[in-house]
């Protein structure tokens, strides 16, 4: 007989047990405790003036490029990012908060969970404004040396280069807050470039912003400008005094003035001065009067009526006493007459040193008061360099007209 063993007793050593899977829990424990790397700028703006950046990731930069002329010393820049912190130079920032100057480059280091770090570099870009300046501020001509004057209203440069200057071959030098300069669409180079002067020249002076402005540059040799004729001394009051200048070439009166000058005195003063530049211009062959509105000036002559001389006594009588012409541009006597004696010695405003204020050895003659007539040049415009030869006294009073 067969002896049968409980199944439950045989497989007794095979009973299951529950089982935990340690591995995996301590994985998913490891992979809990890794820290962030993660560490990048993803939004980058200014709101005042209003510019957004653009981002290159790959390189690590940012743009922002900012309205024209911008101030970039104090910006305030809203920006995103990912990591722990953002920092430049070492301080913390806060969007919409810190104030960095953006002038140059700034750096904004980004630091992740996992202690790494990445730099961006933030370029405010803002456009340089174009200038608008475009004026000469100084001219000259180098040889003869000659130091030209500025009207920047009426954008005109006189320049007196002197008697005998060659005004056809001269070269300029000059100043200008423009980016270049031209005349007849030809650029210029100071202390270089050679013109013909005897004739106005334009130069043209363009700005950064394309503008430009003109400058008429004339040039003056010889000034072919005489006192031709005087009356300083009228039979009673003295109210009808004149001074006639005659113009044997076309003259811009700008920079030129009639000098009276006291001989009473060693050496001789100025007493006083007639600025002819608000005159304008005399023609050539043509003649201005400087007078009062007492004088009757011949028809088609020009009157110069500076303040006060409707008065009497604007002209002193003598003895040598005398009139000059002065050109305060170049610095030069025009010309010259003492009346009534000699002035050799004078002393001018403007002028270093002492002055001969007589042509050669004697001066024109005296004007009268007990009989009508001028002091004037005869033949008319004849000038030999000689007071006491080219001056009379005539009867016939020829303002603004040839004397007689």
């Amino acid at each position: 007989m067969k002896k049968i063993i409980p199944l439950l007793i045989a497989l007794s050593g095979c009973v299951p047990s529950t089982v935990t899977d340690a591995t995996s829990a301590a994985d998913a424990s490891d992979a809990a405790a890794v820290a962030s790397t993660d560490k990048a700028i993803t939004s980058f703006l200014f709101t005042s003036p209003a510019a957004t950046g653009i981002i290159d990731q790959e390189l690590k930069t940012v743009s922002v490029e900012m309205p024209a002329g911008a101030d970039l010393t104090a910006l305030v820049a809203q920006f995103e990012a990912t990591g722990t912190g953002v920092s430049v130079g070492g301080v913390d920032q806060v969007s919409g908060e810190t104030v960095n100057d953006f002038s140059e480059d700034v750096f904004y280091v980004v630091s992740a969970e996992d202690g790494s770090s990445v730099s961006y570099c933030v370029s405010a870009i803002s456009p340089r404004v174009l200038s608008a300046e475009k004026a000469l501020t100084a001219f000259s001509i180098m040889e003869p040396s000659s130091t030209g004057v500025i009207d920047q209203e009426a954008g005109v440069i006189r320049v007196h280069a002197g008697d005998g200057a060659d005004l056809s071959a001269l070269v300029a030098e000059f100043t200008c807050t423009g980016a270049s300069v031209t005349v007849n669409g030809e650029a210029q180079e100071s202390g270089v470039t050679v013109n013909d002067f005897t004739a106005s020249l334009d130069y043209v002076v363009t700005a950064e912003d394309g503008s430009t402005s003109v400058y008429a540059v004339r040039v003056t040799g010889r000034i072919g400008l005489l006192i031709n004729e005087a009356d300083v001394d009228q039979v009673g009051a003295d109210t009808a005094e004149y001074v006639e200048l005659y113009a044997d070439t076309d003259i811009d009166l700008a920079g030129i003035c009639i000098v009276q000058l006291n001989g009473g005195v060693t050496p001789g003063v100025e007493y006083a001065r007639v600025d002819l530049s608000p005159a304008g211009a005399i023609a050539a062959g043509g003649y201005l009067v400087i007078a009062g509105p007492g004088v009757t000036v011949a028809e088609g002559s020009a009157r110069y009526a500076p303040t006060g001389w409707g008065s009497s006594n604007r002209i002193q009588n003598g003895p040598n006493d005398a009139l000059m012409l002065l050109d305060t541009i170049g610095g030069r006597v025009i010309d010259t007459v003492s009346y009534a004696g000699v002035l050799h010695r004078a002393v001018v405003t403007g002028l270093a040193g002492e002055w001969d204020a007589t042509e050669g050895d004697a001066g024109a003659p005296a004007d009268s008061n007990s009989a009508v007539g001028s002091i004037s040049r005869l033949p008319n415009g004849t000038d030999t360099g000689q007071n006491g030869a080219d001056f009379a006294f005539s009867a016939s009073l020829t303002p603004g007209a040839p004397n007689q």
